[in-house]
């Protein structure tokens, strides 16, 4: 009995309550640094897979409200005309609000990251661009632009960017079921580890628990002290894996900051993720609890 007493006033390292099962203190730190770990990895999946979804959206709808249409250069047409010609037809198209030429500076800046930096030779047939915004209330037939067009101009182009919003769309799509699988994945481990945790606390606290059994206490009772433990290692666990996720989001934002690449500009964390992420510590401390209750309750319907 004194050694049970003794057992009862010693100090609980995993929970902030008074517990009568004291926690093993040689296994906190590991069981902290392994959840920990796994907070973290889910935080960094969490915070990337929202913040390539919002650029995604954005482009999307970017490009869902304009059209390319390209003037490629014919053999004894005048260039000029041929511009001239297509800025009229479009202009006057019901649905399109405006139709400016990209300049050939422009034009040129868009090959440079295929070409170099280099000059273009002048005999070079570089198509002449025009960008086209579109009416968001009333959208024009494009069929129908492109026939007439091609009929008053040949050799013209539209491009609506279908291709690129579709591309974009299965990225965000498949980066979106990457993440969720990466999720269900860690969670499971993280089930996996506390189950293991769980049983070899009650193992090794299991006088304690026979004694507490034969005074009277309830299986439910027994549990709760299990689960009210690793309810707080998964909240701290959770917040410490969190706020690393964001140190190495907001470590990665600032090194791509005035880095943008070509064909990914702008791919940096917005300040809106950083909220989501408080939903990892939050997670990890139900799964914590809710795993804890259920082995606790096992265990204790297999040695009672």
């Amino acid at each position: 009995m004194s050694e049970f007493l003794a057992k009862l006033s010693g100090l609980n390292v995993f929970a902030l309550h008074s517990s009568v099962i004291p926690a093993a203190s040689g296994g906190r730190t590991p069981l902290l640094v392994v959840i920990a770990v796994m907070c973290f990895l889910a935080s960094v999946a969490l915070g990337i897979t929202l913040t390539v979804s919002n650029v995604a959206a954005e482009w999307s709808a970017d490009l869902a409200g304009v059209i390319t249409v390209q003037v490629k250069p014919r053999p004894n047409v005048d260039g000029e005309t041929q511009m001239g010609t297509t800025l009229e037809i479009l202009r006057e198209t019901p649905g399109i609000a405006a139709a400016t030429p990209v300049p050939t500076s422009s034009a040129a800046e868009l090959l440079e990251p295929w070409l170099g930096g280099v000059d273009l030779p002048s005999d070079i047939a570089v198509p002449q661009l025009i960008d086209v915004r579109l009416d968001p209330v009333r959208q024009p037939d494009l069929e129908a632009l492109g026939l007439r067009l091609d009929q008053a101009v040949p050799g013209i182009e539209i491009d609506d960017h279908f291709r690129w919003k579709s591309r974009l769309s299965a990225f965000a799509g498949s980066l979106e079921g990457l993440a969720i699988a990466a999720l269900l994945l860690i969670v499971a481990a993280t089930v996996a580890i506390v189950v293991f945790a769980t049983r070899a606390a009650m193992e090794a606290n299991r006088g304690v628990i026979e004694v507490l059994h034969l005074i009277g206490a309830r299986d439910t009772f027994i549990a709760g002290e299990f689960q009210a433990q690793f309810l707080w290692v998964g909240l701290r666990a959770g917040a410490v894996g969190a706020v690393a996720a964001a140190l190495l989001l907001v470590a990665l934002t600032a090194f791509a900051g005035g880095r943008g690449e070509f064909f990914l500009p702008g791919l940096g964390v917005t300040w809106t993720t950083y909220p989501t992420l408080l939903l990892v510590p939050i997670l990890a401390a139900t799964v914590s609890f809710a795993t804890a209750r259920a082995t606790a309750l096992s265990v204790l319907a297999r040695i009672l």
